[in-house]
């Protein structure tokens, strides 16, 4: 199947963003669900163990850069101890594909008994990036790729706003999107100390909000929560909130996740794309005017 993806080889990639114009991405989401299960979609698809023959995949067609993910639960073992046994798989497999691998730190998930809202949470995740760049300049000769912390925004959104994502808060979204905000700045601060030519890709939803048109009066409330999309990556770049310690050479990339469900009516229905309101994708991208990635699956549902 995946060989039909190019009727032709893919096109090179950008100057210096990656090897290969097209990214493979592994589902690595290891939150807590709503059931209390902890899930780890990495496990669960194999790819833990088929690492091999997924990146030898990759190379039959021509993708040499993939998305993947170290799950910050199974190594971390507290008191600043690792066990780096999953993910070790993970870079000899890239290694030996020669696949360049973009890391997720966290995926909406984080180790048993740490409190997100907590001091301790920040902390605790800066120094797991800072171990994680220690073992990547001992295992690989690459340079390192990271994204700190996925989906910002939409995780302070559902787990901190409207509680149907961990840590299952609702109210707090503006206070969950800074100790996420905070814990990214702290992991690049700590990546870069250990390998200064570390790459940062901070991937969040785009989306497009309309003002029902029978109610002109919403318009301002629309546009707000609109440009609301950008706030995480304002902060890290230090635009907003320079007290987190954000700076601009740590908004490096930004990846852009777009979903079949990421344009609405504000307070009302979502726009299908064959609305004629709909905003086609290639706009939405004018106003980044950054290098970029489309890092999540277009149509995908993130809540699954």
């Amino acid at each position: 199947m995946i060989r039909r993806l190019f009727r032709r080889d893919p096109p090179p990639a950008p100057e210096g963003l990656f090897d290969t114009f097209w990214i493979a991405g592994y589902e690595s989401a290891t939150h807590i669900n709503i059931h209390g299960t902890r899930l780890d979609i990495v496990a669960a698809v194999q790819h833990d163990r088929q690492v091999a023959a997924d990146y030898a995949l990759l190379r039959s067609v021509g993708i040499r850069t993939a998305r993947d993910a170290v799950r910050w639960h199974l190594v971390d073992r507290g008191t600043r101890r690792y066990d780096w046994s999953p993910v070790l798989p993970l870079i000899a497999g890239a290694r030996r594909s020669g696949v360049e691998v973009s890391w997720d730190l966290l995926h909406f998930g984080w180790p048993d008994g740490v409190d997100p809202f907590s001091e301790e949470f920040v902390e605790r995740f800066a120094a797991y990036a800072h171990a994680f760049a220690v073992l990547w300049g001992r295992e690989s000769d690459s340079r390192l790729i990271v994204t700190p912390v996925n989906e910002i925004s939409f995780l302070s959104f559902a787990g901190g706003e409207k509680g149907f994502f961990n840590p299952f808060a609702t109210r707090r979204g503006d206070e969950l999107k800074e100790q996420l905000v905070r814990a990214a700045i702290a992991a690049c601060r700590e990546i870069r100390a250990v390998a200064r030519s570390a790459r940062f890709v901070h991937s969040d939803p785009i989306i497009n909000i309309i003002a029902d048109p029978t109610r002109p009066e919403d318009r301002l409330q629309a546009e707000l929560y609109r440009l609301s999309q950008y706030a995480a990556w304002d902060m890290i770049a230090g635009r907003t909130r320079p007290e987190l310690g954000g700076r601009p050479e740590y908004l490096d990339v930004v990846g852009v996740d777009y979903y079949v469900h990421n344009q609405w009516i504000h307070n009302g229905k979502m726009l299908p794309p064959s609305h004629p309101q709909h905003l086609p994708l290639r706009y939405m991208l004018r106003e980044l005017h950054r290098p970029l990635v489309i890092a999540g699956d277009i149509g995908a549902d993130p809540c699954a």
